[in-house]
């Protein structure tokens, strides 16, 4: 928003300076076409951006569900030969992981580390947002 002050106050400077000294009507015309649209493109880069946001988002919920899907292959392919083995359902997800050949494990592994990756690279973004809306909201409600 910063730029937009800028840019508002070199043609607000512009705009007085027409006034003071009677320059054509095209200048102040001009200017205050120019602020108009600088304000449009800042309106929509916002959204473009907002955009760009949301369809990141989406791709990397589509990525988080393919790897939880294989992950859950993964389990269910190792719970069968476990249980065939030991007749029981393993306890925990260490368990089965223990009983995994190594390069199931490492598939899984590299799986789950990912996926939490990507759950952590969003958690930041809406904590992010969130105190950013708090704070506005607070400035909003002191003013």
């Amino acid at each position: 928003m910063s730029k937009i002050k800028q840019i508002s106050a070199v043609l607000g400077a512009i705009m007085l300076l027409a006034a003071v000294f009677p320059l054509s009507t095209r200048i102040t015309r001009w200017a205050a076409g120019t602020t108009a649209l600088a304000e449009q493109v800042m309106v929509i880069s916002d959204k473009v951006e907002a955009n760009a946001e949301a369809i990141e988002r989406e791709s990397d919920e589509r990525r988080m569900e393919a790897l939880q899907k294989r992950m859950w292959m993964i389990e269910e392919r190792w719970s069968e030969r476990f249980v065939a083995e030991y007749n029981y359902h393993p306890k925990t997800i260490a368990e089965l992981l223990a009983f995994m050949v190594k390069e199931d494990r490492v598939r899984y592994r590299e799986a789950d580390v990912e996926y939490e990756s990507l759950m952590e690279k969003w958690r930041v973004i809406d904590k992010a947002k969130a105190e950013a809306r708090a704070k506005a909201k607070k400035e909003k409600d002191d003013d």
